[in-house]
């Protein structure tokens, strides 16, 4: 099993990768504030003009920067809730945490888009509901990069090599470059040539498996040739 390029920060880029966090955590939030109060300068206008189109319009655009602010900081408090160690754990099948996983994403998996799941994945020792947040990130993701691709495609699978268990999650979307593969595990960054928030999924999703003892790696040969993040664990 290929671990890929190791994305975790050496002990010197602590403290900048905390000051990178903060600062742009910050620079996220201050746009949709700015959103909302622009906007409400112009409710009472619209209201003053009986303009109710114009102002419901506006309170729509409000309510979308409350609720990217919200999310905003649902994610954080989750990126810093996952790395914390596991309390109880508990035979769980992987097969079950896909399905849930999946469940979960019925509203964002985009119809086109074929999934196939192995029948066999194996058990390991885990946080059900912690596996299923890092796989359903991992899916998410993954229909992201093959949305608009022909013939879209994500399979799920398992590998078993020595004392460890990989759950290999594939798609044939727009791929990564290999040098900027450590960049993505690395909370708000952007990706060269990509547009829209960078986000912490992934590295949401990495966080959980290290706290399970073990790790998420992805790999892709290049842009336009898919992607396979692996999700390690110990084997027992």
């Amino acid at each position: 099993m290929n671990p890929g390029p190791d994305p975790r920060p050496t002990d010197s880029d602590d403290a900048w990768d905390a000051e990178l966090l903060v600062n742009a955590v910050a620079h996220d939030l201050k746009a949709p504030l700015v959103t909302i109060q622009g906007f409400l300068a112009g409710l009472e206008g619209a209201a003053r003009a009986q303009d109710w189109e114009r102002f419901q319009s506006d309170s729509q655009r409000i309510q979308r920067a409350c609720s990217r602010m919200r999310q905003l900081l649902d994610d954080l408090r989750e990126f810093a809730h996952q790395g914390q160690s596991l309390r109880q754990t508990s035979r769980v099948s992987l097969a079950a945490v896909v399905a849930d996983a999946l469940e979960q994403l019925a509203g964002v998996q985009p119809e086109a888009v074929s999934v196939t799941v192995d029948q066999d994945l194996p058990e390991i020792q885990g946080d059900r509901l912690r596996l299923m947040r890092a796989v359903q990130n991992v899916l998410e993701n993954a229909f992201r990069s093959v949305c608009g691709r022909q013939s879209p495609s994500v399979d799920v699978s398992a590998i078993r090599q020595g004392d460890r268990i990989g759950l290999l999650i594939r798609d044939n979307g727009q791929g990564i470059s290999p040098e900027e593969i450590p960049r993505i595990f690395q909370p708000y960054r952007q990706l060269s040539g990509r547009t829209g928030a960078s986000g912490l999924g992934l590295a949401i999703a990495q966080r959980i498996a290290r706290a399970h003892g073990g790790d998420l790696t992805l790999d892709s040969p290049g842009i336009g040739q898919g992607a396979t993040v692996t999700l390690t664990f110990p084997r027992d």
